[in-house]
């Protein structure tokens, strides 16, 4: 016994003798490094349990060309500090990396012959590789929320990758790298949006595993390099918009293999209203429909728009250029839209689907001048009609049953368009409640918004897909034009493409702002007067003089109108002893709770039937308040956020501007 242990005495030294030296510290439970030499020491620290970086560590070749390792493992967890906007581990040239848990909170950037092996744990962030094909990925456990590939190899045995995109090879437009190889021997890949996206030279082989996404492969226009399918499974769509040919699913016959949408058209168009002429016609349309959208365009709530389209126009009234909204003009057509609403929803539930919102009854007025004046008078308020929309031959206009409650209730109102290069809307007294209006616009571009000429203010522009128009909630009379408008921040770079998109999507249309210096700052909490502004600004129910009447909001502040109208509107209700609380941040259970509750009073969304078994999915279930529960279920079933990878909601946490926006951009997808 003497003899071993002598031995095992000798081993020790000799490999103590033969390891890097590194300045010994003496470190506490929570310690913050700057080097990789830092962090090695720190988790050769039995007494570290985290480590915070207040750099991005480099793991590289070092003098005398020997190159540095790391192997992290054991109880360490490892964050980012405040200062920092993305923290990475650095790893390039020769640098090499095991990680074996528990935690790291940034992301690994992997370059120049860099190589990373996860074993198990978590890695939250994205690990991206790029410059050069000698570096590498290994991923035999563990999570991480996503990964890029921009020229390296990377082969995953087991684990979960999991987030909006799971695995980007390259990118589909824009700037493009060679997307490097991906071979999927196991794990899982659940997204929200695409498992794996394919793009400029990438090589995919997928040998096992399982990838689950709204859109399992996309196969981008970019796409000219190899996508081989041999084993696993995918239960989103493919959808191909390349020249490359689309594998057969392995031991799958044809007829069950994912649906293929063709290059830059969506499956649910206008094209298929036009036939429809009464309630025969639109069920048959919705009935094509379904059989024909992908499932992202269903969970994206499209379907539902389409058949409220089909409504209108099975109960369609043929006007010249003066329209009367009324009791008696639409007293037929109100049967046919009842009638209609309630064929398409027996023919979806015999097709065993689930509708995520109630159908609206609506009728549409349709004109061929482009010249028009509406009358909408009080005794509209009588119907069961829930939308008017006028249709004309380039534009449309719709008015809600709300719309009608508030502004029609004691006396007409006269609404007067006139279309050319631009759109003249005049109404004949100040409204408070918004209009949808509806205009053409050819350019794709996320940037193409609707603007007021009169103050240059920007209201809206969102696309709606199935129609193909440019739609915007407005309140004032005003020259309206379609126009580009181009919004980017420098420190938005490091975030998700999502999330980048969400951001200048919904500044470009006027909804979100930055804060000065080009800065977006989505790492800065979110407190309840941005989110009064956004959100008004978003249903277009934004008055800047409407009064609250809270004590702690002032006239002179620039969000006094925001609150005014927050709280007119039922968004937003005070804090307790009349006060609106401004600056308060907002938590993350409170702004998806409250983006929920929108789609539920705006839209008709259903509140779940079984909220806690959608809850079940977070391990932190037992933290969410009881007055949450639906809210949550339904904000967690309509895809409003984007979950953590380790299956925490953290609900008591602060809401960031950049969670918060993207958030808000999947809402404003559903607002119509």
């Amino acid at each position: 016994m003497k003899k071993r242990f002598t031995s095992l005495v000798l081993i020790v030294v000799m490999i103590l003798a033969i390891m890097p030296v590194f300045e010994v510290k003496v470190y506490a439970s929570n310690v913050s490094v700057r080097t990789e030499q830092e962090l090695n020491a720190a988790l050769r620290d039995t007494s570290v349990s985290t480590i915070t970086l207040l750099a991005n560590i480099e793991v590289r070749r070092g003098p005398n060309n020997i190159n540095h390792h790391v192997t992290i493992r054991g109880n360490h967890v490892i964050s980012s500090g405040d200062s920092l906007h993305w923290t990475y581990l650095d790893i390039r040239q020769g640098g090499r990396v095991v990680f074996d848990g528990p935690t790291l909170s940034g992301g690994v950037a992997i370059s120049d012959g860099g190589e990373l092996i996860l074993e198990n744990g978590m890695i939250a962030g994205r690990v991206t590789i790029s410059r050069g094909e000698t570096s590498s990925f290994v991923m035999n456990g563990g999570t991480i929320g996503s990964f890029e590939n921009r020229g390296g190899s990377f082969v995953m045995n087991d684990g979960l990758i999991s987030g909006v995109t799971g695995v980007e090879l390259g990118r589909n437009g824009g700037v493009t790298w060679p997307g490097g190889s991906f071979i999927m021997n196991g794990g899982r890949i659940v997204a929200e949006g695409t498992g794996v996206s394919l793009g400029l030279e990438a090589e995919f082989t997928m040998a096992g595993g399982s990838i689950e996404g709204g859109i399992g492969v996309s196969m981008g226009g970019w796409f000219n390099g190899t996508f081989i399918w041999t084993g696993g499974t995918i239960s989103g769509d493919i959808v191909n918009n390349s020249q490359m040919p689309t594998p057969s699913a392995p031991n799958v016959t044809p007829s069950v293999q994912p649906p293929i949408n063709q290059p830059n058209h969506s499956s649910i168009t206008s094209d298929a209203l036009a036939n429809v002429t009464d309630s025969e016609t639109a069920v048959q349309a919705v009935r094509e429909t379904l059989s024909s959208a992908t499932q992202a365009e269903l969970a994206a709530g499209q379907l539902e728009l389409f058949a409220d389209n089909a409504i209108a126009r099975a109960a369609q009234i043929q006007v010249g250029n003066n329209i009367q909204i009324s009791q008696a003009t639409v007293s037929q057509s109100q049967a046919v839209a009842h009638q209609t609403q309630t064929a398409i929803e027996s023919m979806l539930q015999q097709n065993n689907y689930q509708l995520q919102r109630d159908l609206r009854p609506s009728v549409a007025f349709i004109s061929d001048s482009e010249q028009i004046s509406i009358n909408i008078d009080p005794t509209t308020q009588n119907t069961s009609i829930e939308q008017f929309i006028v249709l004309t031959p380039s534009f449309s206009i719709t008015f809600s049953e709300a719309f009608v409650e508030s502004e029609v209730r004691t006396a007409p109102l006269t609404v007067s368009i006139t279309a050319g290069n631009s759109y003249e809307v005049v109404f004949s007294r100040p409204i408070a409640q918004p209009a949808r209006i509806a205009v053409p616009c050819n350019n794709n571009s996320n940037y193409m918004a609707i603007q007021r000429r009169s103050n240059g203010d920007f209201v809206g522009g969102i696309r709606n897909p199935v129609t193909g128009k440019r739609e915007a909630f407005i309140t004032a009379s005003d020259t309206y034009v379609v126009v580009e408008n181009r919004v980017d921040f420098t420190d938005i770079q490091h975030l998700s493409r999502e999330a980048q998109n969400a951001i200048r999507h919904l500044a470009s249309h006027g909804m979100i702002s930055g804060v000065g210096g080009g800065r977006f700052d989505p790492n800065a909490s979110i407190n309840r007067a941005q989110i009064a502004q956004l959100v008004t600004r978003m249903l277009g129910i934004h008055d800047p003089n409407a009064n609250g009447g809270f004590a702690d909001v002032q006239r002179a502040d620039w969000f006094f109108g925001a609150a005014g109208s927050a709280n007119h509107h039922g968004i937003m209700h005070g804090t307790g002893n009349n006060r609106f609380s401004p600056h308060m941040i907002l938590p993350r259970d409170q702004l998806t709770a409250l983006s929920a509750r929108v789609l539920r009073t705006r839209m008709g969304y259903r509140t779940p039937t079984n909220p806690n078994a959608i809850l079940q999915r977070f391990a932190d279930r037992n933290d969410f308040a009881n007055w949450s529960i639906d809210d949550l279920a339904l904000a967690t079933q309509v895809q409003l956020f984007i979950p953590r990878a380790d299956d925490r909601f953290m609900p008591r946490d602060s809401m960031t501007r950049g969670d918060a926006a993207l958030i808000l951009y999947r809402l404003y997808n559903r607002l119509w």
